[in-house]
């Protein structure tokens, strides 16, 4: 998508119409934040074009976003990083094919039988070095 003023709208949409059912269901707000979150960051760093993957791992939705700003030790000076590594299960930064891309996986909450949340304690999250 381009990198423009509206690319956050842009991927807001794109999680809406592309998120499969189940996750949809469930975890539709935490997968906007993410994506909106990791969007403004790129935008922030200069990315040109950005680039925003979307998919299903089954018990996750994972969330991936081009993303050229340095790694090093101000990621704990970064607010949206830590607003979307707080949402998720896990995250992390990889190299795709010479494109930098941080990614987020955010799990269907936990829900009974009769769609109401469970009892069952919350997942435990893997924090950045510096939460």
């Amino acid at each position: 998508m381009p990198a423009t003023s509206h690319a956050a709208v842009l991927a807001r949409a794109l999680v809406r119409t592309h998120l499969c059912r189940e996750h949809a269901r469930w975890s539709l707000p935490e997968v906007t934040l993410v994506v909106s979150e990791l969007v403004t960051r790129a935008l922030s760093a200069g990315v040109q074009p950005i680039t925003v993957e979307l998919s299903c791992t089954g018990s996750a939705a994972r969330v991936a976003v081009s993303d050229t700003a340095p790694d090093d030790v101000e990621h704990h000076r970064d607010s949206r990083l830590l607003v979307a590594t707080r949402v998720s299960a896990d995250w992390g930064r990889e190299d795709r094919g010479g494109e930098p891309m941080v990614w987020c996986t955010v799990a269907a909450r936990d829900r009974g039988p009769t769609g109401a949340p469970s009892s069952r304690p919350p997942r435990t999250r893997v924090a950045p070095p510096w939460a």
